[in-house]
């Protein structure tokens, strides 16, 4: 089996904390990092940090004139 590696789903699951999900937060697409924003604010059990981390890179992104 194959593995591929996939930024949703290590932005959904693996702790803020963790150097894969800050390694996703850098190669995830601009539609990636929107898809874990609407997941992670319908699903705040757990996920504060993951939220919080990840908006941070869409305004960091916003305010490089990258998004």
């Amino acid at each position: 089996m194959d593995f591929k590696w996939d930024n949703y789903q290590t932005l959904i699951t693996v702790p803020a904390t963790d150097g894969n999900f800050t390694a996703a937060l850098g190669y995830a697409s601009d539609s990636e990092l929107r898809q874990a924003q609407y997941y992670l604010e319908d699903h705040p059990a757990g996920n504060k940090s993951r939220l919080t981390a990840v908006n941070r890179e869409i305004r960091k992104r916003q305010k490089e004139g990258k998004i």
